[in-house]
């Protein structure tokens, strides 16, 4: 039963293209069946752009006059995002791999181009830290007698109701009475990767598909002016997900790995793996 529940997650993975992407585990390393795992990671997001889209916003004044309106944003992207995760793994069968994870996003600044009365201004604000959660599975398509081997991966990742904080304009403060506007984060990673067996070290590269969407929503006011409320939401603007990356084994079931992850959003990951 256990070999046919694998053999039939396999072949869907591999129908559909599911993969390893981003900051997945390691596609060069498999768990055997039974065996779990247990690994801390850091990533640093450099930059994920996101395709441009509008502001919905419903403003009411002093006076009573209420006013909606849709504004055009440009270049908006999420800048300096941090991912501490911890992963356990556990092996169903030789060849498949499913694993849970959960940790913290930290650190992170959302940045965009809004136009208004016919003037482009500069926003900025900072994200404040996140509980985030994934879940996840790996399997294995083949590997060759002299170490070459080809992996597939696919994972979902978030984080909701992540607070924003220090909204800036043109690089100044907007002097605001209130601000509480929080943001929610979805991704899903596919991809396929090859890797080579060199002793200790294990290079390994990718190619596949990242899926990312980034939304906000909330108030703001300025007592005895106004209050308005405002939502937003867009999808990543670059697909294509690279990867790279080599796994070290320091013995005693202790392995090492960095990867760097490119084109759909640029993040390099540092990861220790323990097997048990």
């Amino acid at each position: 039963m256990r070999k046919l529940l694998c053999i039939s997650v396999l072949l869907f993975f591999a129908s559909t293209g599911m993969a390893l992407a981003n900051d997945i585990a390691s596609p060069a390393q498999m768990l055997k069946a039974g065996q779990f795992s247990l690994g801390v990671s850091g990533t640093w997001q450099s930059e994920q752009k996101y395709k441009d889209a509008d502001i919905k916003s419903t403003t009411v004044y002093s006076d009573g006059f209420r006013e909606s309106s849709n504004n055009n944003v440009a270049d908006f992207k999420i800048k300096d995002d941090q991912f501490y995760l911890a992963t356990l793994a556990y092996g169903v069968c030789d060849r498949l791999n499913v694993f849970a994870r959960a940790g913290l996003t930290a650190g992170g600044k959302e940045q965009y181009s809004v136009l208004n009365n016919g003037r482009w201004a500069e926003v900025e604000a900072k994200l404040k830290d996140a509980f985030t959660w994934g879940v996840g599975a790996k399997g294995l398509l083949f590997e060759t007698r002299g170490g070459l081997g080809a992996t597939v991966s696919a994972q979902y990742l978030r984080y909701d109701n992540r607070k924003e904080e220090n909204l800036s304009v043109n690089g100044a403060p907007l002097g605001l009475d209130t601000f509480d506007y929080q943001a929610d984060y979805q991704q899903v990673d596919v991809a396929a990767a090859l890797y080579q067996k060199l002793g200790a070290f294990t290079p390994y590269a990718g190619l596949g598909y990242n899926w990312a969407q980034f939304k906000y929503s909330g108030t703001s006011s300025i007592a005895g002016d106004f209050s308005a409320s405002s939502d937003f939401s867009s999808d990543n603007k670059n697909n294509l997900a690279a990867l790279a990356g080599v796994d070290f084994a320091l013995g005693n079931s202790f392995s090492l790995n960095l990867q760097g992850s490119f084109v759909s959003r640029t993040a390099i990951t540092l990861g220790l793996t323990y097997l048990f």
